[in-house]
């Protein structure tokens, strides 16, 4: 175990795609509060780089509660060791700290995720996201769009290690209705007092990429600046998927959203929505 002013007060683990960045950028306006401005992933990707390492990331905190977010700390393996447990390491490491997780529909999220993986050229423009889903491309690839949704497993791995008070989750769906609300939760929970917060409508991770400049991207790299330059002139590129892969994802998780219903007593109206 490693003494606690080498670690984080607290950890925002996840879900991807669910909101995290948006929360960080508001406790970023708290002046008590103190978050590097990148992902660490220490836990997962980078634990051999030792506690020094990770411990720099927070030098330049004042007298402030630190805080990380690696939103891969929720579902995601550590590489070449799949069977060590992320959720393991932090309980030994920092036994302590309290976790903040934010899920969102798992539909809604794996279509966020793959729109994400477009953007980062890690799947073609070009492909159709619809035959993406319907077809199980997602079983053959290691992106874990659909993994990561296995939310009711992925937060076991936490509930078993860490008691219930150190543990806050979260809904997107009902974060963006309260935002103000829910900061005022958070405030609580990491014991600190609330503020009115100033940025709450702020729209966090935006990107404006037009399929013409993805394309360009994905396919002819050297091009990029080129690519760029259609993004400015030409609408945003936001693939959604047809009713019928909707519908397949929906049951496709439906033993999720019941396991977690189970598990937390509570999931939001709309992750039932056909």
């Amino acid at each position: 175990m490693v003494t606690t002013k080498n670690i984080p007060h607290f950890m925002i683990i996840g879900a991807q795609k669910s909101g995290t960045t948006w929360l960080v950028d508001m406790l970023r306006d708290h002046s008590g509060v103190f978050i590097p401005r990148d992902e660490i992933h220490y836990y997962n990707t980078n634990y051999a780089k030792g506690i020094k390492w990770y411990s720099s990331h927070f030098e330049t905190a004042a007298a402030q509660l630190i805080g990380e977010k690696t939103p891969d700390y929720l579902g995601g393996e550590i590489p070449d060791s799949p069977n060590e447990s992320i959720a393991e390491r932090i309980k030994q490491d920092a036994p302590n700290s309290k976790l903040i997780v934010v899920l969102r529909s798992p539909v809604d999220r794996a279509i966020s995720a793959y729109n994400h993986y477009v953007r980062t050229q890690k799947i073609s423009p070009l492909q159709n996201p619809s035959s993406y889903f319907l077809n199980k491309k997602f079983e053959r690839d290691s992106l874990g769009i659909v993994h990561y949704g296995n939310y009711n497993k992925h937060l076991k791995e936490y509930q078993e290690r860490f008691e219930a008070s150190s543990l806050l989750v979260l809904y997107y769906e009902d974060m963006m209705q309260s935002k103000q609300q829910t900061m005022e939760k958070v405030c609580a929970f990491l014991g600190i007092p609330a503020i009115n917060f100033p940025n709450l409508e702020k729209r966090s991770n935006a990107f404006k990429k037009s399929k013409l400049g993805l394309t360009i991207n994905y396919y002819m790299p050297f091009l990029k600046r080129v690519g760029w330059q259609f993004d400015k002139i030409l609408p945003t590129n936001k693939q959604d998927i047809s009713a019928e892969a909707r519908n397949f994802l929906q049951e496709y998780y439906e033993e999720t959203i019941e396991a977690l219903e189970s598990q937390m007593g509570y999931v939001p109206k709309k992750w039932r929505r056909i």
